[in-house]
Parts: structure tokens; sequence; C-alpha cells
């Protein structure tokens, strides 16, 4: 039975956008600019479903998730049912970007079980943005620009890595005081 695992790093914006120019597509009204958080990860792992449906293993609620798959099955024209799940190694719903590293790392592996990683990490952002928009950033590595583009379709709305983490090193304290889900998404 085939499985695929794939894991994607957490990132906190230094330069937030604020709001969205479209909503459905999550393209944001700014550009963005962030820092992977490299020890804070998701780990998406996906297998053949034992039945006919798709299978969810993951933290709350799948509907963001199930967007990101029906653009990667459009992509691909694979329909087979996934047992498919999502774990963080760190507080879910705190702040720290776990449905970003999520949706970054889902993207990820649907690309390797569906594709066999036939795709680029721009058409992966594409899939992975339906899901959460900021999940675009925790695809690449150090510190990361995220251009909000201006073609209605998102085509221009991609992100890069603007340089590596070791250009400006930077250390980051995370204190958990409440692991609760925080009120406001």
């Amino acid at each position: 039975m085939k499985k695929v695992e794939a894991s994607a790093p957490s990132n906190i914006a230094l330069v937030k956008y604020w709001g969205k120019r479209h909503t459905k597509l999550n393209l944001p009204l700014t550009s963005s600019f962030s820092v992977s958080l490299t020890n804070m990860r998701s780990h998406a792992t996906i297998t053949e479903a034992s039945g006919t449906e798709d299978e969810w293993d993951i933290h709350g609620n799948p509907s963001k998730a199930q967007k990101v798959l029906a653009c990667a099955r459009a992509a691909t024209q694979d329909e087979r049912p996934l047992k498919i799940s999502i774990v963080n190694d760190f507080p879910s719903g705190a702040g720290l970007a776990s449905s970003a590293s999520s949706m970054a790392a889902f993207a990820l592996a649907l690309n390797s079980y569906l594709a066999d990683d036939a795709f680029d990490l721009e058409t992966i952002s594409h899939w992975s943005r339906l899901g959460s928009g900021s999940s675009v950033r925790s695809l690449y590595p150090g510190y990361v620009l995220w251009d909000a583009g201006t073609d209605e379709e998102g085509k221009d709305c991609v992100a890069h890595t603007a340089f590596a983490a070791s250009h400006m090193p930077l250390s980051l304290v995370v204190c958990v005081v409440d692991d609760q889900p925080k009120p406001i998404g």
C-alpha cells in the first residue's frame, strides 16, 4: 500500500497582509513577509482509504483541507479515496499558524501521492492557498515574501524565499500559556 508523508513549518508574519481581495481564492490585498519556524511543524500522511469515501484524521473541521484536495484532484484527475492524517507538533489554533503549516504539508503530500511530485511549488502553493492563504509562506524556508499580485485568478500571487534564515539569524521563544484554541480564527 502506498504511503506518503510530508511536513511543513509554521511561519510568523513579520509584515502581515491586511484583508483579502478575493475571498474564495484566498487572495490577499497586500503582500506579506514572514519567517519560517523550522522547529514547529505540521505533518501530513496519506494512504489509500479502506472504503469508498475519504477518511479524515485532522484537528477540527476538514472543510479547509477538502478545498485543497478538490483542487489537487482537479489537477491530477485522480479520484481515489484517501485516508488523510494531519497533525501538528505544536498547539493548534493558538495563533501559531497551524492552519498554514497544515495546509502546506497536506498540499505537499497530495503532490507526492497523486502526482509523484510532478508539480512545482508555485502550483502546490495555489492548492494550499485555498485552505489557508498564509500556507504559501510555509512552503519555503527562511524569510519568505508572499507577493499579493494583481491577476484576478491569482496566477501571480506567489511566494518565494527572500533570503535564507542564516542571512539574519533570529531566535524565537514561544511560550504557550493556554493551549486552547483562540476565540477568533
